[in-house]
């Protein structure tokens, strides 16, 4: 408990007031413990330790860079906290226990002490997760909020069909379904008629009721005594805290009150769809209505408090409600020095919502400020909490580089240099000498000194074959790195090994399924070697994960066309058109258009009649919808009339296949199209620069004529 205490609950053990804490806390220099832990001096005779007085033993500062290499992983930097060398024995104590539980949330732990995410730590944190659900006896709640701790570790690492599994299991075991549903209110003070507003419901599946925990006090006693203050929107704002609904309309089995395993599984349902979905105005809308369920309904310290921060995050990004989010970040951060309430009441359910540390807090508000424009505001947070490195990301993304430079200087010459502040040194002054002699000085650990290094072999040098070594050792020691995947693919690409560049990025997509860039390269390597078939399912992942990437839904179009897949053919154009694409869809396209449905025609008998009738219809809507977009463009009312004529040959079809058919009447009124739409054609290319198409309306006008005498 002393190392939580001093790294997320709170009050630090050295002060007794938050004013000293806050005084004093720059001038920490040494790591503290209490005697009475048991501390094995032998467990390595680099550890120097010190008796200070009766009460304290330390660690040195000569032992911290010791302590940091010990802790770093997969060469990424271990971040600066309080206690590192408990940590450790916490480390080695929950292994020699043999605790699958805590063996994955010490690690887990650790990870996020780190810079990015590690394949080493991403194994041990699964697998041994996973042995504790399946071989310890737990109650339906206990296994929910596990399920919930257990979907943050996914969504870490990128794993989120696996984490969206964790939450409907959880959900399923308290027998609730958390939606989405519009109810009628007004969102603003002047609003004068309702409008639809987005609210989170929770579902009960059956008449079971959920029982409360008795022994936790009432929730607005809780507020009153300890729970963090809750920002509020200034007063001369024109909008409610929360929308005002006025439909009283009930809803179907939806639960009034939550219990704290359900608030938890809401917290990791809005941390899962802020990492698995883009976050534009509709994500906020629906995280504001699943925070709004569960905050003034929350019984805990932790739960509350997490709630707290994800509403500052999710507001961050929303002007008028920016000023309550930096507020409130604030509050989260100032409470650790508050005395109450006490560290059981702040530890308990920590671990299930993924309660953040104090300095990682400090960061996200430090980074806050940042970008808002109050670089010297988040510089002073970073130095308070000597965050070194993260006070030169602060200067760096001022655009200030020779000032970056110079802080760097700084802080080296008196002894706050670290590795990734050297590397980082190197990078702005584009020297591969400086990163080599980084890579050397990490004995060879530090992978990020390879990545650049392979950056600039890649794209300087064009020396895709270096580049290759260079990945290839940065990944030897942490292959959790999707980007360094894909550049890996993208030099073999270059190179035209494709079986290999394939790997490469498959790779990055098993990290980050989500890498959608990815699944179009290794698309396109697939169409080289003729695999087409594995190429479309490539490219419908690709699209899948980024809707608005219109190469992506241009190869697709290709390669669907290729596979004969005309339904997903069809698809590709409208979704191109919807973005705005439209030179992409051109004359050959109406041709191919209407070359599918000749195919479909000719091939057809007796038993496929239904499915011609059904691509008929689909291309029908299919150029309703382009009419529609482009109707301006003469080849689009062309495509239209060489459809008509097939349909001609499509109602002959169907009357062989003994389908009722008025063929007088369906032959007439298909002429008569005919000649419009070709009417229509020579009047768009006359409407604009039709002086230079003289020889297409005269063909056009032949063709008009010629089906007015049939």
């Amino acid at each position: 408990m002393v190392f939580w205490k001093e790294n997320f609950g709170g009050p630090s053990f050295h002060y007794k007031d938050a004013e000293s804490k806050l005084n004093h806390e720059k001038l920490l220099k040494k790591q503290m413990i209490p005697q009475h832990q048991e501390v094995q001096s032998n467990y390595n005779p680099e550890w120097n330790i010190g008796k200070v007085n009766n009460t304290l033993i330390y660690f040195p500062q000569e032992n911290s860079s010791f302590i940091d290499n010990y802790l770093s992983l997969g060469g990424e930097q271990f971040r600066n906290i309080q206690l590192k060398h408990i940590f450790i024995i916490l480390k080695i104590l929950s292994e020699y226990l043999q605790d699958h539980l805590w063996i994955a949330r010490i690690n887990f732990l650790h990870n996020q002490f780190l810079i990015q995410p590690v394949q080493q730590l991403k194994d041990i944190i699964i697998d041994n997760f996973n042995i504790y659900l399946d071989k310890t006896q737990l109650q339906e709640k206990e296994r929910a909020c596990l399920l919930s701790e257990l979907s943050y570790i996914y969504d870490f690492y990128y794993k989120y069909q696996e984490a969206e599994q964790c939450l409907d299991q959880a959900q399923q075991l308290l027998k609730v379904k958390f939606e989405l549903a519009g109810r009628l209110g007004k969102r603003t003070k002047y609003q004068e008629f309702k409008t639809a507003q987005l609210i989170a419901t929770a579902i009960e599946d059956t008449e079971y009721i959920q029982q409360e925990n008795q022994d936790i006090p009432n929730a607005q006693q809780l507020l009153q005594e300890f729970l963090p203050v809750k920002a509020t929107l200034p007063e001369d704002t024109i909008l409610y805290e929360k929308p005002l609904i006025e439909d009283d309309l009930p809803i179907k089995n939806s639960k009034s009150e939550l219990c704290i395993e359900d608030q938890i599984v809401v917290l990791a349902l809005i941390n899962h769809m802020k990492k698995n979905i883009a976050n534009d105005e509709i994500l906020q809308q629906q995280v504001s209505a699943f925070l709004e369920l569960m905050l003034d309904k929350s019984k805990s310290w932790a739960v509350y408090s997490q709630g707290l921060l994800l509403r500052s995050i999710n507001e961050y990004s929303y002007y008028k409600k920016m000023e309550r989010s930096l507020a409130q970040m604030q509050v989260l951060a100032d409470q650790y020095n508050d005395k109450v309430p006490d560290l059981e009441t702040r530890f308990r359910y920590s671990f299930y919502v993924n309660f953040p540390d104090y300095y990682n807090l400090s960061a996200q508000l430090g980074e806050m400020w940042m970008k808002v424009g109050g670089i010297q505001s988040g510089y002073q947070i970073f130095s308070r909490l000597e965050m070194w490195d993260e006070c030169v990301d602060c200067i760096l993304q001022m655009g200030d580089t020779q000032r970056t430079l110079k802080e760097i200087e700084q802080l080296i010459f008196i002894g706050k240099g670290s590795i990734r502040m050297k590397c980082v040194y190197a990078e702005i002054k584009n020297d591969k000498t400086l990163l080599k002699n980084v890579w050397k000085e990490s004995n060879k650990r530090f992978a990020r000194a390879q990545r650049s290094l392979a950056e600039i072999s890649f794209f300087q040098e064009k020396n895709y074959a270096k580049a290759i070594k260079q990945l290839q050792k940065a990944l030897k020691i942490n292959s959790y790195q999707h980007r360094s995947w894909f550049i890996l693919g993208c030099s073999y690409m270059r190179l035209n090994q494709l079986e290999e560049a394939i790997k490469s990025f498959g790779q990055s997509v098993s990290i980050n399924e989500k890498d959608a860039e990815s699944w179009g390269n290794m698309a396109a390597c697939m169409i080289t070697l003729k695999k087409f078939k594995e190429a479309m399912g490539a490219l419908e992942q690709g699209v899948k994960h980024s809707e608005s990437d219109w190469k992506l839904w241009s190869n697709l179009m290709a390669i669907s066309l290729k596979n004969k897949k005309f339904y997903k053919f069809y698809q590709c154009i409208e979704r191109l058109i919807s973005l705005n694409q439209h030179g992409l869809i051109d004359e050959q396209i109406f041709i191919k258009i209407n070359q599918t449905f000749q195919y479909q025609i000719q091939i057809s008998d007796q038993e496929s009649a239904r499915q011609m009738r059904f691509t008929k219809e689909r291309i029908h809507r299919l150029y309703e919808f382009l009419v529609k977009e482009i109707g301006q463009r003469y080849y689009v009312w062309e495509g239209l009339a060489i459809y008509s004529i097939l349909c001609l040959e499509y109602e002959q079809r169907s009357l062989e296949f003994g389908l009722e058919v008025d063929i007088e009447l369906r032959r007439q009124q298909l002429y008569d199209d005919i000649a419009n739409f070709r009417m229509k054609s020579i009047q768009m290319l006359m409407t604009v620069g039709w002086e230079q198409d003289m020889q297409i309306i005269f063909i056009i006008q032949q063709k008009h004529l010629s089906y007015r005498k049939m």
